[in-house]
């Protein structure tokens, strides 16, 4: 299984390209709300723009940006999905090294709460690292997308590069908006769609991980169910590395003079 191996085993730049997806164009008679994508320039950098129609939410990204994954026919892309009003949320997706087009999409989400996912993109398992403190990054050969599409997600608004008025107080507010992303991801990306999906985070992704799964698959039960427009995630893998699940529990083994550690139970 491919989840079995892969446990095992930036938005500015001068060369970005279009995406290859064409835009949509509405059907006569159709009123439906219609996906739209368009093309920008900026200080002399190609923007893709993506307005999803379900959610609402605005995709903007560039194309193979020449940063990090420099290895020759592995695509990456690299932008924002603005989520709400001043609500804007940072995506940095890699293509799988080896077979793209059937290897299972994974997302990274570091713990914190507060850390970016870009600690787990350059310092553990993404596809380069800043090596012996230099200025440039070097290809990883053991990172993850060895064996997976790896989207890594800066959450919640204000974490990393995300930014802008962030209504997330607990958990379980946060999910709707990662879910948004993914959902905005897939309309973009529909050659994702379907693939086995897994969720992997550290920490107090212990918090993250199983809150972002069970909120998945009431969407999808949702969307089954009619009540809800959108794309039924294939959750098959959930990953927690060190995960910090329960404070009452876990100080007993992580702090034996039983000082007090402030810790939240969202």
């Amino acid at each position: 299984m491919f989840f079995s191996s892969l446990v095992a085993g930036l938005a500015l730049s001068s060369l970005a390209l279009a995406s290859p997806i064409a835009s949509d164009s509405p059907i006569a008679g159709d009123s439906a709300p219609k996906d739209k994508r368009s093309f920008v320039e900026r200080d002399g950098t190609n923007y893709t723009v993506f307005e999803h129609a379900a959610t609402g939410a605005k995709m903007e990204f560039v194309t193979n940006s020449g940063i990090c994954e420099t290895t020759k026919g592995v695509n990456q892309y690299s932008g924002y999905l603005s989520v709400g009003t001043n609500m804007n949320m940072w995506f940095w997706f890699f293509e799988a090294r080896s077979n793209p087009t059937t290897a299972p999409l994974a997302t990274w989400f570091n713990g914190g709460p507060g850390c970016s996912s870009m600690i787990g993109l350059f310092q553990e398992n993404g596809p380069c690292s800043f090596v012996n403190g230099a200025s440039t990054p070097s290809l990883n050969p053991y990172s993850w997308n060895n064996y997976a599409n790896m989207l890594y997600i800066d959450q919640p608004i204000g974490v990393g590069f995300s930014y802008g008025s962030d209504p997330v107080d607990s958990t379980a507010t946060a999910a709707p908006y990662v879910w948004k992303l993914i959902q905005a991801f897939y309309a973009q990306f529909p050659q994702y769609e379907n693939r086995d999906f897994g969720v992997f985070t550290e920490s107090y992704g212990g918090h993250y991980g199983p809150e972002f799964a069970d909120y998945f698959e009431q969407q999808n039960a949702a969307i089954t169910a009619g009540t809800v427009k959108g794309q039924n995630m294939k959750l098959v893998a959930l990953g927690i590395n060190n995960g910090w699940f329960d404070a009452t529990l876990q100080e007993k083994v992580t702090n034996p003079h039983n000082s007090p550690i402030p810790h939240t139970t969202n």
